[in-house]
């Protein structure tokens, strides 16, 4: 899945205008806590499949930020409402 993002990120070098997500896995999951689950945590997910650190997730802004948290939770599904 792809994302263009509405304000691009300088990072290094490169300025990136879209995030690409991989599929998620186990791996992915392994140390996400399903319960009291806080927007970071989302994010830092979103920084693992888009092989991001946690620290780019930090440039995006509000609105990004956003767009990302919201992929990521269709990506989880309703896995996280038990």
């Amino acid at each position: 899945m792809k994302m263009t993002l509405e304000t691009p990120i300088h990072w290094g070098d490169k300025i990136i205008t879209e995030l690409t997500f991989e599929e998620l896995t186990g791996k992915t999951l392994r140390s996400l806590k399903i319960h009291n689950l806080e927007f970071g945590d989302l994010l830092d997910v979103a920084a693992r499949l888009t092989n991001h650190p946690p620290s780019f997730m930090d440039k995006l802004t509000g609105k990004d930020a956003t767009k990302v948290v919201e992929i990521v939770g269709k990506l989880l599904g309703n896995g996280t409402s038990t």
